[in-house]
């Protein structure tokens, strides 16, 4: 707790072994290097922030996907929503969350759907082999 010396009109204190006055603006200390803020005010600056490096326009890399890559982000999202909870097909109708077999066949109908997009159908028969290959057995066959 800080002792307050209220004698002869002016309000002193020491905290810590620093010298306090209060002024109108709150306690301030009587020592130079010891600066005082609000809370909310940052510290002050001690040497002035860098520049970011300018960036060079023609060396950056392209921003641009091919259409094959922008069919393919946009099927795999529509995949995934389909995925992970009920979702409305194209007649506004709301169908149940897919099946990952359901899943398999989605993107097998979507290879033979883009057959014009050769490296786009690849893409998808490989996601819907490797889907495939993480099914469940659908139950015992020996019967």
């Amino acid at each position: 707790m800080p002792k307050v010396d209220v004698t002869g009109g002016s309000q002193t204190a020491r905290v810590r072994g620093v010298s306090l006055r209060l002024s109108r603006h709150g306690w301030r200390s009587n020592d130079p290097c010891i600066r005082w803020r609000r809370p909310e005010t940052p510290p002050p600056l001690k040497e002035q922030a860098m520049l970011p490096a300018p960036i060079n326009p023609v060396a950056a890399l392209p921003l641009e996907r091919s259409d094959d890559q922008g069919i393919l982000l946009q099927r795999m999202a529509q995949l995934n929503q389909r995925l992970l909870g009920p979702w409305e097909d194209a007649d506004g109708q709301m169908r149940p969350r897919l099946t990952m077999a359901e899943a398999v066949a989605q993107l097998y109908e979507w290879g033979t759907e883009y057959r014009d997009h050769p490296e786009l159908a690849r893409d998808f028969a490989v996601m819907a082999a490797r889907m495939a290959r993480r099914l469940p057995p659908t139950g015992d066959r020996s019967s």
